[in-house]
């Protein structure tokens, strides 16, 4: 017999399930002075969820939040210039999409990966990180695939630039 869910923790990964949700739409509009804060708090919830062995029928969900917003404190990372621990979260979100399987959000992670290497003036990685997300995404349309038709532009552009 496998064990079922009961309702607090059913109720615990609602809660973080809203309380990521709420963290995305303000990172909309939010200055990242005041979301960096409820970002590390979140994260530390998700990943103490995760390491206090969460049920089978969890850890899917688990993973996926704990990639979301990981993503996001990468770009908070990003926003006050600590490219290191940015690129460093992006991997991190990386690695739980991938857990799970999550083909759009391994996806997303490789167009931000891409977009920080751009900006850590990295056009090879950038280019790479890029063509690997467009590989990921295959027939996926959207946003992730606008983002790294993007990001291929802009890698392309930058080596272009740096060779002559």
């Amino acid at each position: 017999m496998t064990p079922t869910t009961t309702a607090p923790e059913r109720l615990t990964v609602e809660r973080l399930r809203d309380d990521v949700e709420q963290l995305a739409r303000r990172c909309l509009c939010d200055p990242v002075t005041e979301l960096f804060g409820p970002l590390l708090e979140v994260q530390e919830r998700v990943f103490s969820r995760l390491e206090h062995e969460p049920r089978p029928e969890q850890a899917e969900q688990l993973y996926l939040l704990a990639a979301l917003v990981s993503g996001q404190l990468a770009k908070a990372h990003h926003d006050l210039g600590r490219s290191h621990q940015a690129m460093t979260l992006a991997r991190m979100a990386f690695v739980c999409a991938d857990n799970i399987g999550h083909t759009a959000l391994r996806a997303w992670t490789r167009a931000l990966q891409s977009q920080l290497a751009y900006w850590a003036d990295r056009p090879q990685e950038a280019a790479a990180f890029a063509d690997c997300g467009v590989a990921l995404a295959g027939e996926h349309t959207g946003s992730v695939a606008s983002q790294l038709a993007c990001a291929q532009a802009r890698a392309a552009a930058s080596r272009s630039a740096a060779a002559r």
